[in-house]
């Protein structure tokens, strides 16, 4: 005998297709989310690479304010140092002795 509908068994292959596949789908979806995505594990570790710039700048800026702190503490009137300050006059305002021979590097600035 020939039929020319389909076989009732075809459809039913295809409908148990459709979930298994958008499943997948959805988790494939998902694990690009995850890793490439705003929020994703890409984002996170450029989060902490930026982290760890500012951290390293943080450090630098404090190790330079606590120099600065240093040389205030120095030039205070209750703990003068007066090396420190014969120093920073020769430098600042380039102040010398009169017996004293001055030298000039021309590549480095003055201070």
């Amino acid at each position: 005998m020939i039929r020319f509908a389909p076989s009732p068994t075809a459809p039913l292959r295809l409908r148990r297709l459709i979930l298994p596949l958008a499943l997948v789908l959805v988790i494939a979806a998902l694990a690009y989310q995850a890793w490439g995505g705003a929020r994703g594990l890409d984002a996170w570790r450029q989060l902490a690479a930026a982290r760890d710039m500012q951290e390293n700048a943080l450090a630098t800026q404090r190790a330079q304010n606590d120099a600065l702190y240093e040389n205030i503490r120095r030039l205070r009137p209750e703990h003068l140092d007066l090396d420190f300050l014969d120093e920073r006059a020769r430098r600042v305002l380039g102040l010398a002795q009169s017996d004293e021979t001055v030298i000039f590097d021309s590549e480095t600035p003055p201070n």
